[in-house]
């Protein structure tokens, strides 16, 4: 089957169904960057820490962590808890909705164990 046919077949799709990536486009929006989904493993086990999280992804600059934990957390995937002590204590937990993303991960992992190599 040549290329052409095969974008004739996507396109009638498409056009059948305008919003047929459109899911998915919105999902990879949210955990398409290199780093959502490793800071979602960092707290799929319990609470933890900004410095916790620095310290499980060491190449991760501070600056892009506090972006990604404040994105995940307008995404409801994230949940932030202050402690009101001193010195204040912050722990950022994985809400019941990015717990659904479980099975996603463990296929992710398996699927880049067999086809990728290590950086």
């Amino acid at each position: 089957m040549s290329n052409s046919t095969n974008h004739q077949k996507i396109a009638k799709k498409l056009s059948d169904n305008p919003d047929a990536f459109s899911d998915i486009s919105n999902a990879l929006k949210i955990l398409g960057d290199k780093w959502s989904v490793l800071i979602l493993i960092c707290l799929v086990d319990q609470p933890t820490r900004f410095t916790d999280i620095e310290e499980l992804l060491p190449k991760l600059n501070p600056r892009t962590l506090t972006t990604k934990l404040k994105k995940l957390e307008k995404e409801g995937l994230v949940s932030r808890q202050v402690f009101k002590q001193f010195p204040p204590r912050v722990e950022y937990s994985i809400t019941s909705k990015a717990l659904e993303l479980r099975p996603v991960i463990k296929e992710l992992k398996a699927w880049a164990k067999k086809h990728c190599t290590k950086d």
